[in-house]
């Protein structure tokens, strides 16, 4: 799942990656992929492009951390 975080890393050059990524992780390794969500959810700096689906990921995943940042 190494290679999957750095592709949905903010920093990853290839932004139009990151959302397929960020599904894979999701349904590979949901704990670690809520984690990630939840980050780039919080980040109001993140592009909309990338927020968005990532909150509805995150609302998928339906754990705990996850439902707190959405419901704020």
């Amino acid at each position: 799942t190494e290679p999957l975080a750095q592709l949905c890393s903010e920093d990853y050059p290839s932004k139009p990656n990151r959302v397929p990524a960020l599904e894979a992780m999701s349904a590979i390794a949901p704990p670690q992929a809520a984690s990630l969500l939840v980050k780039i959810v919080e980040n109001s700096r993140e592009d909309g492009n990338v927020r968005k689906p990532a909150a509805e990921l995150l609302g998928k995943l339906k754990t705990p951390e996850g439902v707190a940042v959405l419901v704020k």
